[in-house]
Order: C-alpha cells, then sequence, then structure tokens
C-alpha cells in the first residue's frame, strides 16, 4: 500500500514558495514525478491547493511537459489565482477547472501545441492579459468579445483563420493592445 501522507509531505517539500507565488522548477517537477510515480497532478497540485488553501495568487507551470489531465478539477479550489503560467507545456487543449478561475488577470499559453482556446474562455471574467502567442491556435470564440476586462492579448506566430484574424481586428477596435 502507497504511503499517501509521506509522499503529500514530500511533494510539499519540492514546491517553492515565495511570498504567495508558486514557481514549480523542472528540476521540482522531476522529483514530484519520481516521488508520485509520474501522478504530478494529483500529489503535486492537490498538495500545493492544500498547503496554502486559497491563498495562492500565482502559479508557474511552465516548461514542465504538464498536460491537461494533470490539471485537475482542484486546481479551480485556487479561488485567489490572478495568474497561471502553462507556457512551453504540450497543451492540446485547456481543461475546463480553468474556466471556474474568476480572479485569474493573466493567462500564459504561448508556445504550446492549442490549436484553439475553448468557448468557455470569456467565463474569464478578471482576465485582463492573455499570452498565446508561438502556439497553433487557428481558431478563437466569438464569445471573447464579451471579455470586457480584457486589455492586452498576444497572439502572433500562430495560423489563425480568416475568422479569428477578423475577430482580433474587432478587439483591437474595442481597445484591446494585440500583439
Amino acid at each position: 500500500m502507497v504511503d499517501l501522507k509521506t509522499k503529500y509531505d514530500d511533494a510539499k517539500k519540492v514546491a517553492v514558495i515565495v511570498s504567495r507565488e508558486i514557481k514549480v522548477t523542472k528540476r521540482d517537477y522531476e522529483a514530484v514525478q519520481t516521488i508520485t510515480n509520474g501522478q504530478f497532478g494529483y500529489f503535486a497540485i492537490t498538495g500545493l491547493i492544500e498547503l496554502r488553501k486559497g491563498s495562492i495568487t500565482g502559479l508557474n507551470l511552465s516548461g514542465l511537459e504538464v498536460q491537461a489531465s494533470d490539471l485537475l478539477p482542484d486546481l479551480a479550489n485556487l479561488t485567489s489565482l490572478e495568474r497561471l503560467n502553462l507556457s512551453h507545456n504540450p497543451l492540446k487543449n485547456l481543461p475546463g477547472c480553468i474556466g471556474k478561475l474568476k480572479n485569474l488577470k493573466e493567462l500564459y499559453i504561448s508556445h504550446t501545441q492549442l490549436t484553439s482556446l475553448p468557448e468557455w474562455t470569456e467565463r474569464l471574467i478578471s482576465l485582463e492579459e492573455l499570452y498565446a502567442g508561438f502556439s497553433e491556435i487557428k481558431y478563437l470564440p466569438k464569445s471573447m468579445k464579451r471579455m470586457k476586462s480584457l486589455e492586452y492579448f498576444v497572439i502572433r506566430s500562430n495560423p489563425l483563420d480568416d475568422k479569428a484574424k477578423a475577430l482580433i481586428r474587432e478587439l483591437k477596435k474595442s481597445g484591446v493592445k494585440i500583439v
């Protein structure tokens, strides 16, 4: 039988916590992978949530080979999360739990394998900055027009289709800075 308490304690030890920001390094990620037999999502994210409860404002998982399946619904329990960095990961889709992060102001999903943004993107009512450049994005949901808080959108170096390009022009006219 697996000693979950020991694994949980070990997962807590490898998290680098500075103030209310959590930056998980590649070395930390590999340690959690070893400790948890590759189950980064359950032990690391759940452990971090338990460790800091609702006080986490930033979570940086950039470049850790994180898959959408690693981002468990527990991520939605990070109610104070304002910054989420998932850049440089082989993500092909974004899990719906991200759409429940009502306080999220910055989302970094650049350098991923995303081909579209999900329809639920508009539910990120506090999102001010969206970094989605250098991915494979072709499609953007029309609902993005309803994102009243969006101020800055990095979408460069994506193979956008004509409808997405038209939406970008609309967002630009509404005052969103497009890069």
